[in-house]
């Protein structure tokens, strides 16, 4: 889907609502890092730009 479904826009969507979930104050770092690694799960620029966009480093 991430490849060959979503335009470039919808792909910025997907990230930045995944980031604005993620970047509530109930969520702990710990869990943001787990956040991360389900996206990248699901595709390596995904994962990365949420990780970029939740300020989470290797």
């Amino acid at each position: 889907m991430w490849e060959n479904t979503l335009s470039g826009a919808d792909r910025a969507h997907l990230v930045s609502n995944i980031v604005g979930h993620a970047s509530a104050p109930e969520v702990t770092s710990d869990m943001r890092k787990r956040v991360v690694e389900y996206w990248e799960n699901v595709h390596k620029d995904l994962g990365r730009g949420a990780a970029e966009g939740l300020g989470v480093g290797d």
